[in-house]
């Protein structure tokens, strides 16, 4: 135990130690995963020559490593070890698995080789990469983009791949403990002569590096030589005669470390050397080959007789033994069940799986395991029918309570002389969840979809509706222009044609003409003053739309805005024109507000009904209270009317309902909006209501802060 725990110290200092001179490289800062390799090597070198007793150390080692690269993130580091270890046991068994659990052959042989390359290498490459880069994601946050994770995986398997497959080897001979060519003994003896042909140059030739310790230096190969006496006697003899002849020849030629011979007796130093290197290495060869030899046949009987009580064992239990090897050894969960759910047989990795100890296998009860029981009974009717149910997926639940999803065969055969179901479970959970999750993510993705579509809908109707806004303002625009063109040059052909004929004195002076010229005044003053009054509308509107139209804040008299507005708009006298009728109390309420705006509101209504009112019909004006205060005022007509489409024209500027050139009524298309646009600046809503011949009625309705009551006595009109 002292000597296992002194390696395992070892080891993790030694893994320390390589993580620390990784960490101290720049050259390594943005590839941190790479300078986790040589640890790893070290690790995979320990478990797979000594096994898992050396585990410890080799954790211990791969954390310190892993906190000397990543000293910011211990929890990273932590992760990172754990994973590494797991990627080095799993690919420790498999390889060594592969070559009957003998770990020098991994070196020694080509099977070997291509195991710890494939198996060995390969798998913790795989594993390191892909566990490390997921741990990156899930403890430390990295990328979840594509490019970064495979940077991260590429980084991973590289590094560790030719780390172990470089580092691996010369460490797997140092811990197994010696070298046997193997298959490879043409190629390894061919190698080795030339190594101790060169460390024999190396030692005799002369140098002034040689010059102090000349003396000494031949006794340098004495360990290589007895190294291959502990190997073989014949490769001893043949190794002392290569190291004899490079020292001749050196010394014979004027460059060994004696100088040049002049004579055979200036061999005699040369001689004494190689001779003491004859006596030590020979005999020790001899007695390591007598001793190697006594070994193998000891080692033989040893064989003999296990393989002799091991063929009377496996006949006695032979169909046991072959089932309870091939479960327990297996990674897979392997467990034997009788019909009732009394567990059998179950080996180490079925309870790992379940989280079971040891202790409560002998009266344990498999039932138990599942999550929803009529799994167990549908398993056993099919096992009765067809002997073998294969692919099934289950939900368990471990000892712990904890969900796990598994994928298990299972087949029905005897045990002990009685009926049985072997059953091998494979751990899905891991599958499962990335299976929802991808389902979690086509429905997250379909919704992102569907959210996507429906803004690019609402985007487009958007962009729809503001071009129908604009054709329609356009179009606004050409109709008002050519309106006004009529509205406007009217008045203005007047005001021109009366005033020349002033100014040209086209009349002759008399009575009749200063009456004419009196008239013509007139039609001017008229027709100026109707001008005024479009282009009055035009600013007010336009004010409006800038927000700069303002109201005053005073009282206001409703019964005389009215009288004077009905006065302002009454048609020509003659038995054909409307008639206006005014129904208001006769103590009517005031309001809070711009007398003028509120008087210019009642004379664009009244306008539009008497101008659109029929030949002998009738006008109505009506202001009544409403019960929670407020006042509604009403004007009424008998006219054409509208349809719904003709109000929402009616109702936007510059817009007339008879927008052609052979329409009926004059106007700018300012009335409608103008009232309304009064009554905003006055917190009212004005709404119309029409029908095609049935006439119009628009409802002004004033809030109740804008109404005020009547005085007490009724006050003069000059007050």
């Amino acid at each position: 135990m002292m000597v296992v725990a002194l390696v395992n110290v070892g080891v993790a200092v030694l893994c320390a130690l390589l993580g620390l001179a990784a960490a101290a490289m720049p050259a390594l800062d943005s590839l941190w995963q790479a300078a986790l390799a040589p640890p790893t090597a070290v690790a995979a070198a320990v478990v797979l020559g000594a096994g898992r007793r050396f585990l410890p150390g080799a954790l211990a080692g791969l954390f310190a490593a892993a906190w000397a690269v990543r000293p910011e993130d211990p929890l990273l580091a932590l992760t990172l070890a754990v994973c590494i270890g797991f990627a080095v046991v799993w690919s420790a068994i498999y390889a060594r698995h592969a070559v009957q659990d003998q770990p020098l052959d991994l070196v020694l042989t080509l099977r070997g080789v291509f195991a710890l390359l494939t198996l060995g290498a390969g798998g913790i490459a795989i594993w390191s990469a892909a566990l490390g880069a997921l741990a990156e994601i899930v403890v430390a946050g990295a990328s979840k983009d594509p490019e970064p994770f495979q940077d991260s995986l590429l980084r991973w398997a590289i590094g560790h791949y030719v780390a172990v497959a470089a580092l691996a080897p010369p460490l797997l001979l140092a811990v197994a403990g010696g070298l046997k060519m193997g298959r490879w003994t043409a190629a390894g003896r061919l190698l080795l002569w030339a190594a101790v042909a060169g460390l024999s140059w190396l030692v005799f030739a002369a140098g002034p590096a040689h010059a102090s310790v000349a003396a000494v230096l031949p006794f340098l190969i004495l360990p290589v030589l007895m190294g291959l006496a502990a190997w073989s006697a014949v490769k001893s003899a043949v190794a002392l005669g290569l190291v004899a002849a490079v020292a001749v020849a050196e010394t014979a030629a004027g460059a060994g470390a004696w100088g040049a011979v002049a004579d055979v007796r200036d061999l005699a130093p040369l001689a004494v050397v190689l001779a003491a290197l004859a006596v030590t290495s020979l005999p020790f060869a001899a007695l390591m080959r007598e001793r190697r030899l006594a070994a193998a046949a000891l080692s033989a009987a040893n064989e003999d007789l296990e393989r002799r009580v091991a063929e009377r064992t496996a006949e006695a239990v032979a169909g046991e033994a072959r089932l309870r090897q091939m479960l327990d050894g297996s990674p897979v969960a392997a467990c034997v069940v009788r019909p009732d759910g009394r567990l059998v047989f179950n080996n180490s990795a079925f309870r790992a799986l379940f989280g079971l100890q040891p202790d409560e296998i002998a009266a344990f009860d498999v039932t138990h395991l599942y999550e929803d029981p009529e799994d167990r009974a549908a398993q056993l009717d099919r096992l009765t029918r067809d002997g073998v149910a294969l692919d099934m997926e289950y939900r368990y639940r471990r000892r712990d309570g904890a969900p796990v999803w598994v994928l298990e065969h299972a087949v029905m055969g005897e045990f002990d002389g009685e009926p049985a179901v072997v059953a091998w479970l494979v751990d899905i959970t891991a599958r499962k969840a990335a299976t929802q999750a991808l389902a979690a993510a086509q429905a997250q993705l379909a919704a992102h979809r569907d959210q996507l579509a429906m803004e690019v809908a609402d985007r487009t109707a958007d962009l729809r509706k503001a071009r129908d806004a604009a054709e329609a303002a356009s179009r606004a625009k050409t109709e008002f222009l050519a309106n006004m063109s009529h509205e406007l040059r009217t008045p203005l052909n007047a005001i021109i044609g009366f005033a020349q004929m002033i100014e040209n004195d086209l009349l002759a002076p008399s009575a009749e003409a200063a009456t004419n010229y009196r008239e013509y005044a007139s039609n001017i003053h008229r027709s100026g003053g109707h001008l005024l009054a479009v282009i009055d509308d035009i600013l007010d509107m336009a004010r409006f739309d800038a927000g700069r139209l303002t109201v005053a804040d005073e009282r206001v008299e409703l019964a005389p805005c009215i009288e004077r507005a009905v006065a302002f708009t009454a048609p020509p006298p003659g038995p054909d024109a409307p008639v206006v009728v005014v129904d208001v109390p006769r103590r009517p309420a005031a309001l809070r507000g711009d007398r003028r705006r509120i008087e210019q509101m009642l004379v664009k209504l009244l306008s539009n009904a008497v101008r659109f009112s029929p030949a002998g019909g009738s006008v109505a004006v009506r202001v009544t209270r409403e019960a929670g205060g407020g006042l509604t005022l009403v004007v009424a007509d008998g006219g054409i009317g509208m349809t719904a489409q003709d109000i929402e024209r009616a109702l936007r500027p510059f817009v007339q309902v008879d927008s052609g050139l052979g329409r009926r009524y004059e106007g700018t298309g300012l009335g409608l909006p103008l009232a309304r646009a009064y009554a905003e600046l006055h917190g009212a809503s004005l709404a119309v209501d029409s029908r095609p011949g049935d006439g119009t009625t628009v409802t002004v309705r004033f809030p109740a802060d804008r109404v005020l009551e009547p005085y007490a006595v009724p006050r003069a009109e000059s007050a």
